[in-house]
């Protein structure tokens, strides 16, 4: 037994080294799941707050995905503004084409309608011409009546008289007609 006593002293030494020695592996090891929990507590925060930005980074996304159909939307909107404000554009400039042709084929008839007026002008400045020359062979026909009235009272030339009277009537009637003509012309002006 002794032996056996021996042996088992040995297994007790034996088993108080390994026990001590695991009990150091333990602690070891229990301070290592300590440190790793610590870590994986960090990670874990880490990872809610990495999750957290993530979350509001696909908020992000989706608002930017709709900002974009928006940005999309208005601008074919914005492209058929586009295309009815060029043909109205192009509808205005043949508008405008159609606007000179006819500013263009005014002023031609302004300037013809300026060439009958100067014309009519110039047959007015004649009639009046006409007209003072008129005015003063009929004064001087009146003197010349005049005259003769005064001959005749004293008997002279009753045929000269008369040509002279007839001359002034006929005088007085051109003068008339003259003036309706100028008239008539003025209102047509």
């Amino acid at each position: 037994m002794e032996k056996n006593n021996k042996i088992k002293l040995s297994l007790n030494k034996i088993l108080e080294k390994e026990k001590h020695y695991l009990a150091v592996i333990l602690e070891d090891i229990k301070h290592d799941f300590k440190a790793f929990g610590e870590v994986l507590g960090d990670v874990k925060e880490k990872g809610d707050a990495t999750f957290e930005e993530v979350g509001v980074i696909k908020e992000k996304i989706t608002m930017l995905e709709i900002s974009q159909q928006n940005i999309r939307h208005d601008f074919k909107a914005f492209g058929e503004v586009l295309g009815d404000v060029k043909e109205k554009g192009d509808a205005t400039f043949k508008e405008v084409g159609v606007i000179k042709e006819k500013i263009t084929m005014l002023e031609i008839s302004q300037r013809e309608t300026n060439k009958r007026l100067d014309n009519i002008d110039d047959k007015l400045d004649k009639m009046d011409n006409r007209l003072d020359k008129i005015e003063k062979e009929t004064v001087e026909l009146k003197e010349e009546i005049k005259e003769l009235r005064m001959l005749f009272v004293k008997k002279v030339d009753i045929e000269r008289l008369e040509k002279c009277e007839l001359r002034i009537n006929q005088l007085e009637k051109i003068i008339f007609e003259l003036q309706k003509g100028i008239k008539n012309n003025m209102s047509f002006v």
